[in-house]
């Protein structure tokens, strides 16, 4: 089998097979870095690496396919170190993206923000991707604080104000940050679209779960739809606007109500009848 040590015995710092071995020592060094979770460090690595290639094809001609200096094994050599190469920077991506994945970090916004900078920086996979993996990790928080907010459960009302507030802020802050991650991209306007949906899905969740609170008890007072208001018009100073959701919400609420008082009204009006 081919070896890359069997082949540099020669100190000749100027062969083909030296260079070689010089870029693959580089390779293997990425693994301490991903095992200590360094992936900034991993990824400088990798650039490097890939850098050095490109100097090396540069130099023994490598597309050409006419030098003299570099033989068929090297050649073989060559591609085994692009090879792996490669396959760090696709374990780097996999762990980068595990963390996205996991709820060991949804709190943790700084490791969450560089781990999706990382992502972009890598080019290895679409930024449409990343952007997906960013707002499903923020959904998860999401669901983690609303799931943590259990001292207001038996006031229904206090609960639906805290479960709003928690929602609309988190909305502003992920919007916020995708501009932060996202503002050079060269698709940005596909991205901002994907931004909306995720934004409108989270509202859409956020008042069913409060027309599931509000089929036990009436929740729509003054102090809460002034609240509720106050959070949705945050999101216009990040450019969402999503009264119409709060308005849909009230005018349900309002004609349950309506029908509700009628359908006591009726009640009480036939007992009358009955009694006379």
């Amino acid at each position: 089998s081919l070896s890359i040590n069997a082949r540099t015995k020669t100190r000749d710092v100027q062969s083909s097979a030296y260079q070689l071995k010089q870029i693959d020592q580089k390779v293997d060094s990425i693994d301490v870095f991903l095992s200590r979770k360094k992936f900034n460090d991993a990824l400088k690595v990798i650039e490097e690496v890939e850098q050095n290639l490109k100097f090396y094809d540069q130099k023994f001609n490598v597309q050409n396919n006419t030098s003299i200096a570099m033989d068929e094994q090297d050649a073989m050599l060559r591609q085994i170190v692009d090879m792996k190469a490669q396959e760090k920077k696709t374990l780097l991506v996999e762990k980068l993206l595990s963390i996205l994945q996991s709820n060991d970090y949804i709190d943790d916004m700084s490791t969450i923000l560089d781990t999706t900078l990382c992502l972009v920086a890598c080019k290895s996979i679409s930024e449409s991707t990343i952007l997906d993996a960013f707002l499903s990790n923020r959904s998860l928080y999401i669901a983690k604080l609303v799931a943590n907010i259990k001292s207001s459960l038996l006031n229904t009302e206090i609960y639906a104000l805290e479960v709003t507030v928690v929602r609309f802020q988190t909305l502003k802050k992920t919007v916020i940050t995708f501009n932060e991650l996202f503002q050079n991209s060269k698709i940005h306007n596909q991205l901002s679209s994907t931004l909306v949906s995720w934004a409108e899905a989270e509202i859409d969740d956020h008042f069913n779960t409060l027309t599931s609170i509000a089929n036990m008890k009436n929740i729509v007072s003054p102090s809460f739809i002034k609240s509720t208001r106050k959070q949705i018009d945050l999101l216009k100073s990040v450019g969402m606007d999503f009264v119409y959701k709060l308005d849909k919400f009230l005018q349900q609420q309002h004609q349950k109500q309506r029908a509700n008082t009628n359908s006591a009204s009726n009640v009480t009006t036939g007992l009358g009848i009955v009694s006379a």
